[in-house]
Order: structure tokens, then sequence, then C-alpha cells
């Protein structure tokens, strides 16, 4: 009888070891390093710095493409020849922003290049827009008034300086301008060969805003005004009168 009970002990025992339940060990994440308030500011800071030295970079060169030379488009510009390198990353885009390649551009276009001008003068192109040719010229109605101090007889243009500020503008003469002079109190029209330098005109016409120049439709010819000054009159001197 004892020994069904050591039997029956011993069964119970021997079970434990199977029904204790076994607490499972879980790993504890390492810990990681928080930044500290005076390191955001000093990181933002830096970030701040990088991006007003890329906003220093970025330049916009325009010109009249000329050459092609290893991805490097080559600008002729109202400044002097320009550079522009291109690479796999560069947007080429129409006016109707249409992509194209750099294969599809023909010596002649128009280019307006948008990047990063680098320290050798080159322009690191990162967006350029294509025109077939060069954008005309805008023109407004003007008028100009000054004294001729030049006149250039073979191509009839005839040049005025401002005085304030010293500015040379030309006046473009053409076979339609009317000039004319007051001759005897009345307005009356003169040839070209008439006007002489120092003469002070009157010029209305169409100036172009990339030369400046002035085709004048109607001029009008002060002679010699502006050599002309006032002469001084003498007044008369006071005659003493005679005493007795």
């Amino acid at each position: 009888m004892q020994n069904a009970k050591c039997k029956i002990i011993l069964g119970f025992v021997f079970l434990s070891f199977f029904v204790t339940p076994v607490l499972a060990v879980t790993s504890t994440p390492p810990l990681t390093p928080t930044s500290t308030p005076a390191e955001n500011i000093k990181q933002k800071v830096q970030e701040r710095i990088n991006n007003l030295a890329t906003e220093s970079q970025q330049k916009a060169f325009w010109g009249t493409l000329k050459n092609i030379t290893n991805a490097t488009l080559i600008l002729d510009s109202t400044d002097g020849e320009k550079r522009i390198k291109t690479d796999s990353s560069t947007a080429f885009l129409t006016t109707n922003k249409k992509a194209v390649k750099i294969n599809d551009l023909e010596i002649g276009n128009y280019l307006i290049a948008l990047g990063l001008w680098q320290e050798n003068g080159n322009l690191d192109g990162k967006r350029i827009i294509v025109l077939a040719t060069a954008p005309k010229p805008s023109l407004t109605r003007n008028a100009l008034s000054g004294p001729i101090t030049k006149i250039e007889k073979g191509t009839k243009i005839v040049t005025i300086t401002k005085p304030n500020p010293n500015l040379a503008i030309k006046i473009q003469v053409g076979t339609s301008t009317i000039i004319t002079q007051m001759v005897n109190g009345k307005i009356t029209p003169i040839t070209f060969d008439k006007i002489g330098v120092n003469d002070w005109v009157t010029a209305i016409g169409i100036q172009k805003t990339d030369n400046g120049i002035l085709t004048a439709t109607r001029i009008h010819i002060i002679p010699g005004l502006s050599n002309s000054t006032p002469t001084p009159t003498k007044s008369p001197k006071a005659t003493p009168t005679p005493t007795e």
C-alpha cells in the first residue's frame, strides 16, 4: 500500500516538470541616443546654410545654340559665349512643356538654361527651355529729343546725347521718315542732308528694347539750338547830369 502511494507521489513530481509554465525571455531593445535641443538647432542651422549656398549658385543663361561638345552646350549670347554642362538628369522642355532630348536640339535653337553656376564660369544645367529661334524684340512707341552729336550719312543714323544721364541714343531715318524744319515761320519739309551736328532734334517713332534704336516716323529739326546761348545785353551807362 505504501509502495502504491510512493509511486503516485513520484508520478505527480515527474509530471510537474512538464506542466510547469516556462516564462519567455524577451530581449530588451537597445537604448537609442536622443538628440539634445542644442544639437537639433545646430542641424537646422547647417541645413539652412546649405540651402542658402545652393540658392546663391542658381543662375540662368540664355542665347542661341552654336555648338554641342561632349554634352556641353555652347551658346552665343549678348554677354559673350556661355557654356552649359548637361548630363542624364538634365531636363529639356519645349515652350509647351514637351520633353525632348539633347539629340533633338539643332544649331540655331534659342535656349534658356537654369542651373547652378560653377567657379569656372560654366553652368551645371538642370532645366533647359528650348525655342526654335530667338524671340523677337518687343517694340514701343516713343518720342526723343536732344542735340545731335553724330551723323552717319551712309546708314542715315543720327545720334543724340542725353545730358542727364549721359546716354547716346541712335535714331534711324528711313525713306518714309518725315523731316521738317521751321523756315520763315512755317514748318517746311527738308531732306536728310540738311541735318547738321549740334542741331536739336525731336523724333517720334518705334524704339526697339534690345538695342534702343528709334526708327523715326517724324523728325523736327531746330538748327544749331544746342550751341545757342543768350547774348548778354549791355545796360546803358548812366551819364552824370551837369550842375550849374
